[in-house]
């Protein structure tokens, strides 16, 4: 019996001892952490639009390889904060001109910057947007937290600002994406002067309107922040005494306009990249049929025409001209007439905002801007971009 005793007790032992050594579900969380040096890279994304050549480094000065699409790679473990200066803008080449910050996770953006480690903050966003720290939203095509980012970008150009806005998210409990634009305005109606103010407002309607996919964003908006002097300059229309506001008088700057003919019937303003319609469209169209028009348009091998924005048809007008149309001679075919834009105007559906290109006499405009709203039913002249 003694015999049988002792013989169960060292088979239990025995078992036992077997039995955890090869329970691979238990081990300790050391023991399944990868050697650091057979690691697999970390691949970090910075967006805003996606951020190029920008300086992305980790809190050991580890930087991070840029390849493309706003990726980063990393070869050894993160150590964070993460920490993004510089750079510039994959669709527009344009300098990215705020510090970016992050404390956790794969992305590092505006929003990120702006949570850093606030669990408040954090915890607001989430409730309306979903996990914001991990998401490419340009790939995901999540059109509003890439809204939600230049709004963002807009507050991290001023220290104020910045502050302000994150007290107002902070104590109120904001439910939909309209809220933090209109809670923005609010702060930025007492941090700026009343002129600046209103640039900074205009540029967040125009973003908040934006009804298009995620990646086409910056390209979008690229002559709306030409006009804020964010990333990009004003193209000079020969105006130097302003008429109106957010004109190239009243800013006193601009980069210099160069056009390309490229012998296919488009014409490349070198300014703003944009392709544009050499000769208009024959006939005059109400709003609807010329937005169809060059939406239908087959040009040059091309058929991603469609009309143009009021800011990117403000770009062609030129007011060096003596005589009418006021457009570049490159331009072979040009109505002294009023063409269509595609933006609506806010305070009216029924109308749509068009650029006159019949006025050269720079006493008018004193009375009357080049740029004006009228009805979508009204016949007008069309040229189409890309």
């Amino acid at each position: 019996m003694t015999s049988f005793i002792k013989f169960f007790f060292i088979s239990i032992f025995l078992f036992a001892l077997i039995g955890c050594g090869s329970d691979e579900s238990h081990k300790s969380p050391e023991s399944t952490k990868p050697d650091t040096g057979t690691q697999k890279d970390t691949i970090i994304i910075a967006i805003d639009g996606y951020i190029k050549d920008a300086n992305l480094k980790d809190a050991d000065d580890q930087k991070g390889t840029y390849s493309s699409k706003g990726k980063y790679t990393f070869a050894n473990e993160i150590k964070y904060p993460l920490t993004l200066k510089g750079g510039s803008l994959e669709d527009t080449d344009a300098v990215f001109d705020i510090a970016l910050k992050s404390e956790r996770g794969l992305v590092i953006s505006p929003i990120t910057s702006f949570v850093e480690n606030n669990a408040t903050l954090r915890t607001e966003l989430e409730n309306f947007f979903g996990e914001i720290l991990e998401i490419d939203y340009i790939e995901q095509d999540d059109r509003d937290l890439a809204k939600l980012s230049q709004l963002l970008y807009v507050m991290h150009r001023d220290k104020d600002l910045l502050s302000a806005f994150k007290s107002s998210v902070a104590l109120e409990s904001l439910t939909k994406l309209e809220d933090f634009f209109e809670y923005g305005k609010i702060d930025i109606n007492r941090i700026f002067s009343k002129e600046e103010a209103k640039n900074y407002i205009d540029f967040l309607n125009v973003v908040f309107e934006l009804n298009m996919p995620a990646s086409e964003y910056e390209n979008a908006l690229k002559l709306e922040k030409a006009a804020l002097g964010i990333l990009v300059g004003v193209v000079k229309t020969g105006q130097t005494k302003s008429y109106h506001e957010n004109d190239d008088g009243h800013l006193e700057r601009g980069i210099t306009r160069s056009y390309t003919d490229n012998n296919n019937s488009t014409i490349t303003d070198n300014a703003t990249t944009l392709m544009w319609q050499n000769e208009d469209y024959d006939k005059k169209d109400n709003w609807k049929d010329a937005n169809d028009y060059c939406t239908d348009l087959n040009l040059s091998n091309k058929s991603d025409w469609r009309l143009p924005t009021i800011a990117e048809l403000m770009s062609i007008v030129d007011l060096n001209k003596t005589n009418s149309p006021t457009i570049d001679d490159i331009f072979t075919n040009t109505d002294k007439h009023s063409y269509w834009s595609s933006t609506t105007d806010a305070n009216n559906n029924n109308n749509a905002w068009l650029v006159d290109f019949r006025y050269n006499n720079k006493n008018y405009r004193k009375y009357k801007s080049n740029n004006y709203s009228d009805y979508k039913g009204y016949m007008n002249s069309v040229r189409c971009v890309r």
